[in-house]
């Protein structure tokens, strides 16, 4: 390929040593070539992020060296096998790495991991190995197309630990996967467009085509141990790509920037596509200073590597179906709630009144007790004596005025003969009682159900 001066993505990047003081080991790349195809000039952007192991200035000799064995490698080649192109040159890396480090005994150990993007035209090829990361960002949404090479991811994929303890657990910053090693890594080409694919669908992913405005980010987990994925798209959606750059560096140092921060940005140009419901995850947190300024507020782990111990796993935490059986178990509970409801409300609105004819009572005399009260008084309240006053004596008029119910209209008129009660039967003052005999004349069934006074 032929190396070129005028990119054909809009590219943007920055790299800060962050807060605890060391030496930033971090290193990347940005190189754009011509190959042709079919006889037509296609451009192509190779871009890198390599983020270098060891310490004393072995990990930054050793991402340099990564970036460069990379570059001439593909600059080598004639851009016809992006993966291979890409694969072999980073084995080739790690070779170098590794007997670059076996000259001298301070360098033992040094090593480095590499996310490497190739975009030919509008068509995007990744290779990687380690957990510097790589995302796509599309309509508002962004999605990380790398899956990490640690033992905690390996551990979340096994459902041992979910995502929130993977944060904090111990070997949280133990890599499966680097260049520098006595065997080359094996190196990664899955491509996760949507995160839910099987390995087969991502290794088919590769060439993956790019739209105009997607932009590509990667990076160091100097930024990804920090600042979550919902954080970095929003702040990518609200302004340029460089104060973009800027603004991730600084919220990274201002949260404790125990490790180095490197980010490479690319974009498509043009105008992106309208989606619907596209629009940033979160507000975007306010400006910070980038340059490391007063006392170191958090103290980053070593990188490891090599075999992993059985300790510090934990117990395995409850996964996604959980949370999709308790939801299922609510929307189910809802729908019956709702249908017995529905159910209720048509039944009292419509209710079935059954009638069952009752025969009128029979012509056999009735004895009624009735109270009688005087003429003047409808209704006489009881008689209080008060001491040493003699209660007054009854009216003299004994006529007695009976007080019934009235009748409806279509039930039989009572003949009422009222009787004296027998002398001595006791009463109370004021009121003298009768017994009535009162004959009802039985008329024809009616419907429903009737209750006689």
């Amino acid at each position: 390929m032929n190396p070129s001066d005028k990119p054909h993505l809009l590219t943007a990047s920055g790299t800060h040593p962050g807060m605890t003081g060391k030496n930033n080991e971090d290193y990347f790349g940005i190189f754009s070539f011509t190959t042709q195809n079919n006889g037509r000039s296609l451009p192509v952007l190779l871009a890198m992020v390599c983020d270098g192991i060891g310490g004393h200035n072995a990990g930054e000799v050793a991402a340099k060296l990564a970036v460069d064995t990379i570059r001439g490698l593909v600059l080598e080649s004639d851009g016809s096998d992006p993966l291979g192109t890409m694969t072999r040159a980073i084995q080739e890396a790690s070779r170098d790495i590794h007997n670059f480090a076996s000259e001298d005994p301070a360098r033992q150990g040094m090593g480095s991991t590499c996310s490497c993007a190739w975009i030919a035209g509008d068509r995007l090829f990744i290779n990687y190995a380690g957990d510097s990361r790589m995302y796509l960002l599309r309509g508002g949404r962004i999605q990380q197309l790398t899956k990490d090479h640690t033992w905690v991811q390996e551990a979340v994929d096994a459902g041992v630990l979910n995502r929130a303890q993977a944060k904090k657990h111990p070997n949280a910053h133990v890599i499966r996967r680097h260049l520098g090693g006595e065997e080359p890594p094996e190196v990664d080409a899955r491509l996760y467009i949507t995160g839910k694919e099987s390995d087969e669908q991502a290794l088919a992913n590769q060439g993956y085509p790019l739209m105009p405005g997607d932009r590509l980010l990667m990076c160091s987990d100097g930024l990804t141990d920090l600042v979550e994925d919902d954080e970095i798209a929003a702040v990518l959606l609200s302004m340029p790509m460089a104060a973009a750059i800027e603004q991730l560096i600084g919220m990274a140092c201002q949260r404790g920037g125990h490790d180095n921060i490197t980010i490479v940005t690319a974009q498509v140009p043009g105008e992106p596509p309208q989606v619907r419901g596209a629009a940033p995850t979160g507000p975007v947190p306010p400006a910070t200073q980038v340059r490391p300024t007063g006392p170191v507020l958090a103290k980053g782990q070593p990188r490891t590597t090599g075999p992993i111990s059985p300790g510090g796993q934990t117990a395995r935490a409850p996964g996604s179906r959980v949370y999709l059986w308790l939801a299922l178990t609510v929307l189910i509970f809802l729908a019956l709630a709702a249908i017995a409801v529905i159910i209720g409300i048509t039944v009292f609105a419509n209710p079935q009144v059954t009638s069952t004819p009752t025969p009128r009572p029979s012509a056999s005399p009735t004895h009624i007790r009735f109270e009688e009260t005087p003429p003047a008084a409808t209704v006489r309240p009881p008689v209080t004596q008060a001491p040493g006053i003699e209660p007054s004596a009854p009216p003299a008029n004994d006529t007695p005025t009976l007080t019934a119910t009235s009748w409806p209209t279509d039930t039989p008129q009572p003949t009422i003969t009222s009787t004296p009660t027998p002398p001595g039967t006791p009463v109370q003052p004021g009121v003298t009682q009768h017994t009535a005999t009162v004959t009802l004349t039985p008329l024809a069934p009616m419907g429903g159900s009737t209750t006689y006074p």
